[in-house]
């Protein structure tokens, strides 16, 4: 298992601009979740000279679960987004 430690989040970032260099001047958009996901995401965004975007991650209430994150559900949503 390839285990990295990056500086910092931009250091990650510039990682991952790297191994997604084939998607530069494609036709994409870079999603970032905040806190800390945005900095990578801007990082690998300008590297790639693609557009920023941001997903807010909402909290659903369910009787008997503290709280249930959206992310699964986003994934879900950025799928079927990019299947159309």
């Amino acid at each position: 298992m390839d285990e990295r430690i990056f500086r910092d989040r931009k250091d990650a970032g510039r990682e991952l601009a790297e191994m997604l260099r084939g998607y530069r001047g494609k036709d994409v958009i870079i999603l970032g979740i905040p806190r800390g996901g945005v900095v990578v995401a801007n990082e690998i965004a300008n590297e790639l000279n693609a557009p920023l975007s941001i997903i807010v991650p909402k909290k659903f209430p369910l009787p008997g679960i503290r709280s249930l994150l959206s992310v699964p559900l986003q994934r879900m949503a950025l799928w079927f987004w990019m299947k159309k």
